[in-house]
C-alpha cells in the first residue's frame, strides 16, 4: 500500500512537516463550506429564476369611488382577459384571507381584511412565453381595468439572481483563495525539508538516485499528509453541512425548498478533499524537481 511504503528520506521525523496534516485539514474545511454554498447558491438561483419566469402577478386595486361590488366587477373583467389571453395557463385569485396571513408578520394577527383597501391579486402561470406577448397583455388589462397592474417578477428576478450570482463569486473565490494558500505552504514545508534533508539528498544522488526518485519521497509524504488532513476536514465539514441542512428542514417547508442539496452536491463535496490530496502531491513534486534542477 502506497500510504505503508517506506522511504529513504526521514520526512516523517521532520518538524517543518508535522503541522502539514493539520492545516490541508483546515484548508479542506474551509474549502468545503466555501464549495457547499457555492453549489446551493447556484441551485437557489436556478430555482428562482426558473419558478418566477414561469408566473407574473396582476394588482386590481380598489379605486376611491368604488363599492365593493364595482371592485368584484373589476376583478372578473381581469380575470376574463387573462384567461382569453394565448401563452397563459392557470389564472387563480389570491383570496383576501390568504393575503391577511402574508401581512400578518407586518400588521399581526386579527387584521379584518375589509378595513384594509387591500389590492385583490391574481395568480397566472405562464403556459408558452415565447406565444405571448406582455406589452399587448398589459394594454387590454389597461383598457379593460383601469389601475390594473400587471408584475412579471423580472426586475425583482433580476436584482436577485443578481446577488445570489455575486455570492456565488464570493464563494468561489474564497475556494481559490483557500487553494492558493494551501499551494504556497506546501511549498514552503517542501523547500524546508529540502534543506534539512540536504546531505540525505546529495548522498542518494552520490549513489545513483535520479531526481524523480527523490521527488516521490517528497511527493509520497505529502500524499500521506494531505490523505489525514483531507479525511479530517471532509468529516468537519460534511459534518456541519449535515447538520445545517438538517436545521433548515426542521424550520419548514420554504426553507426547505431553498436548502435542497442532493446527490450531485455531495459528489461535488467528495472531490474537495480527492482535489487537495491531488494538488498537495503536485506541489510537493514539482517543487522538488525545479530545486533539484537548480542544483545541477
Amino acid at each position: 500500500m502506497i500510504f505503508a511504503r517506506a522511504t529513504d528520506i526521514p520526512l516523517a521525523r521532520d518538524p517543518s512537516t508535522r503541522l502539514v496534516p493539520w492545516v490541508i485539514g483546515f484548508m479542506v474545511f474551509l474549502a468545503i463550506l466555501a464549495v457547499a454554498g457555492g453549489v446551493t447558491l447556484a441551485g437557489m438561483a436556478a430555482g428562482w429564476q426558473q419558478g418566477l419566469t414561469g408566473s407574473m402577478t396582476v394588482q386590481v386595486p380598489p379605486l376611491a369611488d368604488d363599492s365593493d361590488e364595482e371592485t368584484e366587477q373589476r376583478v372578473r373583467q381581469a380575470l376574463e382577459v387573462l384567461r382569453r389571453t394565448r401563452g397563459l395557463g392557470e389564472v387563480n385569485l389570491l383570496p383576501s384571507e390568504d393575503m391577511v396571513v402574508l401581512l400578518e408578520p407586518w400588521l399581526g394577527g386579527g387584521v379584518d381584511p375589509d378595513s384594509l383597501p387591500l389590492p385583490r391579486l391574481i395568480d397566472v402561470v405562464i403556459d408558452d412565453a415565447d406565444d405571448l406577448d406582455m406589452d399587448d397583455v398589459r394594454r387590454r388589462l389597461a383598457a379593460a381595468v383601469p389601475g390594473a397592474a400587471l408584475d412579471d417578477h423580472q426586475l425583482w428576478r433580476e436584482r436577485m439572481v443578481g446577488f445570489l450570482e455575486l455570492l456565488q463569486l464570493v464563494a468561489w473565490s474564497v475556494v481559490a483563495v483557500v487553494a492558493a494558500c494551501a499551494i504556497v505552504m506546501v511549498v514552503f514545508a517542501t523547500r524546508s525539508g529540502l534543506a534539512a534533508h540536504r546531505r540525505v539528498i546529495e548522498t542518494l544522488h552520490l549513489i545513483g538516485a535520479r531526481d524523480g526518485y527523490i521527488a516521490r519521497q517528497f511527493q509520497l509524504h505529502a500524499t500521506r499528509s494531505a490523505f489525514k488532513g483531507s479525511l479530517v476536514g471532509a468529516l468537519f465539514g460534511t459534518g456541519i453541512i449535515f447538520g445545517l441542512l438538517q436545521m433548515a428542514h426542521a424550520m419548514g417547508n420554504t426553507a426547505s425548498s431553498l436548502a435542497v442539496f442532493g446527490w450531485q452536491q455531495w459528489l461535488i463535496l467528495t472531490l474537495v478533499p480527492i482535489l487537495g490530496i491531488t494538488i498537495t502531491a503536485l506541489t510537493a513534486r514539482v517543487t522538488v524537481m525545479q530545486a533539484l534542477s537548480r542544483l545541477v
